[in-house]
């Protein structure tokens, strides 16, 4: 169900996307020395990594689906009992059968996590936008103008306009990012609870060390990792905008003009409430959700359990 609300809600939102990789195209977003693209760089290349992993225990885990019933059971299982119109048990039927489940779960398991991918990629690129944006903040002073004072505090004015204009980019994208992920976040936050619960008092069913016990470990995992990646780049960019204020003030503003003063005062109030990624227009992604919801699933197991 949460790949088809995904799939469903993707799909509704396409132009939203498409403008929204475009505008992460502007000339805005670039970095302007090599300390913003290595920042950058760092946090792109983290999401590679994590996805890289994310990808190989879905893909591990329907290998274990297609593999473990058979060796565990008998040389006729299929990965799921599905109901056809004819028997499956006899060769060649079972194998095209069983190779059309296989290939058909790997299917949805890619485009499952090339979707996940695509979104929490906008959102590490969003956080490492707003992680060079301290940066730049913080650097402000005017001191690679060459000539007179009014040149640095021109050259300075040009760097607070330019933090200015980028915040508010961040600002708009993350609105629409909420736009476009408010349902399907809020739904797989729910499926994600229940998914857990369910992944666990399943594996509590099995024989210990069995495959089908090391297939459900795969797959909590697997989910675990599901719902955590939104939570963990929600988390990165609350806690980065929330240092705006502070990286802002901490520039070398003591001996600027009147106007970089009032622009610097405006500044940091309209950065006082960080950035947030919602699920449902009241969830927030973070850390302390994504616990809640854990917490939550093992609650709901013990209560199953003991039943």
């Amino acid at each position: 169900m949460n790949y088809l609300v995904k799939t469903f809600c993707l799909v509704c939102n396409h132009d939203k996307i498409r403008k929204v990789l475009k505008e992460i195209e502007e000339d805005i977003f670039k970095p302007k020395d090599a300390h913003n693209m290595t920042i950058i760089l760092e946090t792109m290349n983290s999401w590679k990594k994590i996805f890289y992993f994310y990808i190989g225990i879905c893909v591990v885990t329907i290998l274990l689906w297609g593999i473990f019933p058979i060796i565990d059971y008998n040389e006729t299982s299929l990965p799921f009992n599905y109901w056809y119109p004819f028997d499956v048990t006899k060769s060649p039927v079972h194998e095209f059968v069983f190779t059309y489940e296989l290939l058909g779960l790997l299917m949805v398991a890619v485009s499952h996590v090339s979707m996940d991918a695509l979104m929490t990629g906008i959102l590490a690129f969003i956080a490492a936008e707003v992680d060079t944006l301290n940066a730049m903040l913080y650097s402000i002073s005017g001191a690679n103008a060459i000539g007179s004072y009014h040149d640095m505090s021109n050259q300075a004015n040009e760097e607070q306009l330019h933090s200015i204009l980028l915040h508010k980019k961040l600002k708009k994208l993350v609105e629409k990012m909420n736009e476009i992920l408010a349902v399907p976040l809020f739904i797989q936050s729910v499926l994600g609870a229940i998914i857990l619960c369910l992944a666990m008092y399943k594996l509590t069913k099995v024989t210990p060390m069995s495959g089908e016990a090391l297939t459900y470990i795969n797959y909590y995992i697997a989910m675990l990792i599901q719902l955590s990646v939104y939570f963990w780049y929600g988390n990165d960019i609350l806690w980065k905008s929330d240092d705006l204020s502070k990286s802002a003030y901490q520039c070398q503003w003591v001996d600027k003009k009147r106007s970089f003063k009032r622009n610097l005062l405006y500044f940091m109030l309209a950065t006082h409430d960080p950035l947030k990624i919602y699920g449902g227009h009241f969830v927030v992604l973070s850390m302390d959700q994504l616990v809640a919801i854990v917490k939550f699933s093992w609650s709901c197991f013990t209560l199953l359990k003991s039943v």
